[in-house]
């Protein structure tokens, strides 16, 4: 392999920043992290120190000047993903970015046109892909062993009860996060549908902001959401047009419960995936990568079987967040992703389209198609 190094800027210094972004790209070879940007100068200067990164920016667009910078990762708010991203690629740099990958559809193809008019590597930072137990799951089904999918319930809860008083954090607060937990944990949960079975083609959901006590800072996005949705696997036949959601008119439709909330008690139900065939079912543990297990139930039997995972699906750390990173890395070594593994903005995109959907179908009352 070359010894060439691939010089990175990251720009935010939140939690994710520091736990995944800058230890990410140094734990690869030929990764350098070499700067740091956020708005709250203190705070990134803190955080370089702690993390060994020897330049710290307060404006990103004074990071992008740099020629010596090969790639950009976004760590920022959702509000901010459009204006660094399009800045950065047309600044010439590779960039990786936090999801949701905007605030809306719009800015999401905006993000996509531009990305693919550089020619440049750009990936969305879906975890859940570089997990050992989803990419078993997409194995498991790719060779049948649970028959043919129908059913996928998933779940996520991120968050606990609601403390008096709280201050509200970004994600809390319209003006910076797309949609709340629904665009947070919904870009993740979308993304792994497609990644393991197929893009969702419609939603219906429904959305609760959750009011504090009185007195506590009242948020504004999405606090819990419910939804149904439904895809059609790849390279079946189906009946033409709109789907009817009909099992018996629609044999190759699997039918999708999601569930997603930030104000539940943490650990109380584990976040997962559980998919039912015609001949068996498996459920997936979803982390960033530590203590992660599959299980499986097979036709005829009452039992559930742990299927063999990679030892370091079974440690304590989050490993995901390092293998994604290093993809990152990969990719820009090589000039380009893995079509196979790498979400690009086109995931990105999808996922957007799906969150959007949702968000529709919660004022209408309605199904509403994903689109493409």
């Amino acid at each position: 392999m070359s010894e060439r190094r691939v010089r990175v800027g990251v720009v935010g210094a939140g939690r994710f920043a520091e736990e995944c972004h800058v230890p990410g790209v140094q734990a690869h070879p030929q990764g350098d992290v070499v700067a740091l940007c956020a708005r709250n100068r203190e705070r990134a200067t803190a955080m370089a120190a702690r993390l060994g990164v020897p330049e710290v920016y307060a404006d990103y667009r004074e990071l992008l000047a740099r020629p010596d910078v090969d790639a950009i990762t976004v760590a920022t708010p959702d509000a901010l993903h459009l204006p660094v991203t399009v800045a950065a690629l047309e600044a010439g740099k590779h960039v990786f970015c936090e999801k949701p990958l905007a605030m809306n559809v719009a800015g999401a193809r905006k993000m996509v046109e531009v990305a693919g008019r550089s020619g440049l590597v750009a990936m969305v930072a879906f975890t859940f892909r570089y997990t050992r137990a989803l990419q078993e799951l997409r194995r498991l089904l790719g060779q049948g062993a649970i028959g043919t999918p129908f059913y996928v319930a998933t779940q996520v809860h991120w968050g606990g009860i609601t403390a008096p008083g709280a201050a509200l954090t970004w994600r809390e607060q319209a003006g910076e996060s797309a949609a709340g937990i629904w665009a947070d944990g919904g870009a993740h949960l979308f993304d792994a549908l497609a990644y393991a079975l197929a893009p969702a083609q419609e939603v219906c959901g429904q959305m609760m902001i959750v009011p504090r006590e009185e007195g506590s800072p009242q948020p504004d996005t999405v606090d819990l959401a419910t939804a149904l949705a439904r895809l059609r696997l790849p390279g079946r036949e189906g009946s033409a047009g709109r789907p009817s959601g009909y099992a018996d008119r629609e044999p190759d439709m699997v039918h999708i419960v999601l569930l997603l909330s930030r104000v539940g008690q943490p650990g109380d139900v584990g976040d997962g995936i559980h998919v039912v065939g015609t001949r068996g079912a498996v459920h997936v543990s979803l982390t960033r990568g530590q203590h992660e297990r599959v299980s499986l139930l097979r036709a005829g039997s009452s039992r559930w079987e742990d299927v063999a995972l990679p030892e370091d699906a079974t440690t304590d750390q989050p490993l995901a967040l390092v293998r994604m990173m290093g993809a990152f890395v990969d990719a820009v070594l090589r000039g380009h992703l893995d079509p196979e593994q790498d979400p690009g903005f086109a995931a990105g995109l999808h996922t957007q389209l799906a969150l959007d959907a949702g968000l529709r179908s919660a004022r209408s009352g309605c199904w509403e198609e994903v689109g493409q």
